[in-house]
Parts: C-alpha cells; structure tokens; sequence
C-alpha cells in the first residue's frame, strides 16, 4: 500500500484506512511500518502530467488543485513514494511488497 510517513506530513492525521479529502488530514502511519521508498524524483514531470489528467475534482478550482499535489508530492515527499507491508486475512505478515510479481 502506498503510506505517507508520519514524519513528513505533520499535525493532526487520520488513521490509516481512514480516507481524507485531498486538502488532508492524511493518513499517517509510523516510519516503522515503511517498508520500501522508491526515488520518483527522476519521473516529476511525468507526474505533472498525469496530475493533469484529472480534471474532475474541484471544477473551476482544479488548477489550484493539481497544483498543491503536485508541490505536496515534490516537496514535503521529496518525489518519493513510501510503501507499507501490511497484515492480510491469513496473518501472515508481508516480507516483500513486490513477491510474486
């Protein structure tokens, strides 16, 4: 699952699971439960682009709106992406987020 890490969007913060608006509060959870952070500083235009494709979520607002995702995105996650491992039904816990891909 994608996670943001309680470090890095601070204040007050859903519990995880807990959808938020896109203006937050977030859910957090603790950096002990990130288990892989992949670098996509390299693909931020990229990024800006597919940011753009969704138009649908403020209306006449939405320029204001991709923009502030984008800058949550460049700068307080520094173009990362932090994955989290996670307990499924059989309660086993996840060791790689990437197994049998």
């Amino acid at each position: 699952y994608i996670a943001y890490p309680k470090n890095r969007i601070p204040g007050k913060n859903n519990p995880i699971g807990v959808i938020a608006n896109e203006d937050g509060p977030f859910g957090t959870v603790h950096e002990d439960f990130i288990s892989t952070i992949i670098n996509g500083s390299y693909y931020l235009k990229e990024t800006r682009a597919a940011i753009a494709c969704h138009t649908l979520p403020k209306g006449a607002k939405n320029k204001d709106w991709q923009e502030a995702w984008y800058i949550r995105l460049t700068t307080i996650l520094e173009g990362k992406v932090f994955l989290r491992l996670v307990f499924p039904m059989t309660n086993e816990k996840e060791t790689d987020v990437f197994e049998g891909l």
